[in-house]
């Protein structure tokens, strides 16, 4: 089950950013759960902290 935090359809791009930066995105939903064959678990975790 998940949960929808915000609709971005109209939102202006600065606050998508700013949302985005709170949380994980449906691309790295995989590697969290242990599901992405081609992701660890941890690496979302490490390339976000980077990112940042």
């Amino acid at each position: 089950m998940c949960k929808i935090i915000a609709r971005t359809k109209d939102m202006p791009r600065e606050e998508w950013l700013k949302l985005r930066k709170q949380g994980i995105g449906g691309s790295d939903a995989g590697a969290v759960c242990g599901v992405n064959p081609y992701s660890s678990p941890i690496m979302p975790c490490s390339v976000t902290i980077i990112w940042r």
